[in-house]
């Protein structure tokens, strides 16, 4: 969408999509390839790359239980 094309995304970080970000340094992505389509990763603004970014869930479900915690 929108805010995958402003942050170029594709060129940056191909096989990811933004899905919310924490409003300072980090944007909330989805892997949409193996080994880990769908896990939700904590990605830096400044880096943006595979490699620097974090695996915090590996799926929607995983991810909504670091908040009932």
């Amino acid at each position: 969408a929108q805010v995958n094309q402003e942050y170029e995304i594709e060129e940056f970080l191909p096989n990811f999509i933004i899905i919310g970000g924490d409003g300072a340094n980090e944007l909330l992505t989805f892997k949409l390839d193996e080994p880990h389509k769908w896990a939700i990763f904590a990605t830096p603004l400044i880096a943006m790359t595979e490699e620097d970014s974090v695996l915090l869930a590996k799926g929607f479900d995983e991810f909504l239980t670091l908040f009932s915690k």
